[in-house]
């Protein structure tokens, strides 16, 4: 994790002036390589699953998790938040979809080795174009740092109408992201202050797969702007402060009727599924979404 002087200093950098860097695709969209995969799905003990124990104690806080309700997780990899959602959100059921045959067997393992195969389901499919689904079915839809695999700004409005449709009137839509940063250099900078674990533990594929990802993210204006109109829905934005590393966007039910948690997420062995050596940086994490949350969220 970055320290504190670290992360002022390239808060600094990234906030002194207008973005001048544009933003270049992923090479590849959808993983296949079985390398890269392989790889991918050792995030499951990297400092990554800090953002996914933030991401769900913040749908707690805002009300959107459902301990009977069904789940859809777009671009869900090797399933590791959509098991999160069954293991520590309670969903009753969990549907993870991904275009990456590979990334789907490795959930599928990844299941079954967790005992949750009967609760959480991975499937094949395109999150820009959702048929298989009928409407109003799911009580909560998320895509958590997946948003920036999509070749285009048409291909992230397109996934954000597919959730509109499947979202239940009262259900929660959650997206997560990284952000594209302001320059080339505060990008590398950061890569190369996150990504040394990466490094250290032989994973250069997926340094490099991190790389190609903080290009690819949305800066916040392009995020905001995909966000299709909703009568029964009212979208919330907000990113991280003073850096914003993560970005998150969701939608509640407008009629009111779903109310904040009032209470903090109780993991079940008192503190978060992160390594011991990173609980420190969870902390540090953790507060800054939630003060994030408090002072700068907006509606869209």
């Amino acid at each position: 994790m970055i320290s504190t002087a670290q992360m002022v200093k390239l808060a600094a950098q990234h906030c002194v002036g207008p973005q001048t860097l544009a933003r270049v695709p992923e090479p590849d969209q959808v993983m296949t390589g079985q390398e890269n995969v392989d790889q991918f799905d050792k995030i499951i003990n990297s400092n990554v699953m800090i953002s996914f124990c933030g991401a769900l104690e913040l749908l707690h806080e805002i009300g959107g998790l459902n301990r009977n309700g069904k789940v859809l997780d777009l671009a869900c990899g090797p399933g590791h938040f959509s098991l999160f959602l069954a293991k520590y959100g309670g969903a009753e059921k969990v549907v993870g979809i991904d275009l990456s045959e590979p990334m789907l067997e490795k959930a599928r393992r990844n299941a079954t080795k967790m005992g949750l195969s009967d609760r959480v389901e991975f499937v094949s499919g395109d999150i820009t174009s959702l048929l298989q689904f009928d409407g109003q079915q799911f009580d909560l839809i998320t895509c958590t740092n997946s948003a920036h695999h999509l070749p285009s700004l048409e291909a992230l409005q397109k996934m954000l109408q597919e959730v509109v449709h499947l979202i239940s009137a009262q259900g929660t839509i959650f997206i997560m992201d990284l952000t594209r940063l302001r320059t080339s250099d505060c990008v590398k900078q950061y890569v190369q202050l996150m990504g040394q674990e990466y490094l250290s533990h032989g994973l250069e594929r997926l340094y490099d797969d991190f790389l190609n990802s903080m290009y690819a993210a949305w800066t916040p204006a392009e995020l905001r702007s995909a966000v299709p109109l909703t009568q029964n829905h009212q979208w919330t934005y907000f990113a991280m402060v003073p850096l914003p590393v993560n970005q998150f966007l969701f939608a509640r039910p407008r009629s009111g009727q779903m109310k904040k948690s009032g209470t903090s997420f109780q993991w079940p062995s008192s503190k978060p599924p992160v390594r011991d050596d990173l609980q420190i940086d969870y902390k540090r994490y953790r507060q800054a979404v939630f003060t994030s949350y408090k002072w700068f969220r907006k509606d869209v």
